[in-house]
């Protein structure tokens, strides 16, 4: 369970695919949609037949977990089954995804209920929509689907690694993890309306930015979650509406 021609710039981002082997041939389609991104250097991959024998496999798969920059999880009845999908290694990914240090992206593969109640339900799935990639009538379309959102998300995250280091103080490179004081500059309702208008791949994009964000958010709309994340951000536990904002500067 887990899981080029050009040379591999230094800002190239792992991934890594974290499956139940059973959808193996599955992975493959999608190592397959992802191949253009390998090719120009802008991913490298990992997963668990990249071990060779006589090796710590348990190491490995640790060593890689703390240093992709994308974590696949690649779901389906099998791989909720598995008892790796509730153990430290999922724990160690959810907690570098809440961190920032990673995005951890759930990929649905074959229908299957109540994924939504695993631990990383909350998080904005692929392909769109929650259509699992079996359930499309073409299967090609899903994959690309998919791949669409994962090059978009490895943009996000490029987009951050390559910010300078230092930023004028009304827009520093990391959003500090509470700031309840700051006051955003537009008003509360045209706020609103701009996270309306993002696209469910944009919206989780975002929210990866906000230290804390993911976890206050239920598996709903984006015009929903919007609201979710704007009453969070109000309260007393929350970074304030300038976080937000400021957030939204960044991103784009």
């Amino acid at each position: 369970m887990t899981g080029l021609c050009a040379p591999t710039p230094p800002a190239s981002i792992e991934v890594f695919y974290y499956y139940a082997h059973e959808d193996e041939e599955l992975v493959k389609q999608l190592r397959k949609h992802l191949s253009i991104l390998k090719r120009q250097g802008v991913i490298r991959e990992w997963y668990d037949r990249e071990i060779t024998a006589g090796t710590d496999w348990k190491g490995q798969l640790d060593q890689h977990l703390n240093s992709s920059g994308v974590i696949l999880l690649l779901v389906s009845a099998d791989f909720l089954a598995s008892d790796y999908c509730y153990d430290v290694e999922m724990r160690r990914a959810l907690e570098r995804h809440d961190q920032g240090e990673a995005r951890v992206i759930p990929v649905l593969l074959r229908m299957v209920d109540g994924w939504e109640d695993a631990p990383f339900g909350k998080l904005q799935s692929l392909p769109t929509d929650g259509k699992p990639v079996t359930s499309w009538k073409i299967r090609d379309e899903a994959f690309a689907d998919v791949a669409r959102g994962i090059r978009n998300a490895i943009g996000q995250l490029g987009a951050q690694q390559t910010k300078p280091p230092s930023l004028p103080a009304s827009r520093p490179a990391v959003l500090p993890a509470s700031s309840p004081q700051r006051t955003p500059a537009m008003d509360r309702l045209t706020l609103v309306r701009t996270l309306t208008d993002l696209t469910p791949v944009d919206f989780a994009a975002l929210i990866a930015m906000i230290p804390g964000a993911a976890r206050q958010l239920s598996r709903v709309s984006v015009p929903e979650q919007g609201g979710e994340l704007i009453r969070w951000a109000e309260s007393s536990k929350g970074p304030g509406l300038g976080a937000v904002e400021e957030a939204l500067g960044n991103f784009r």
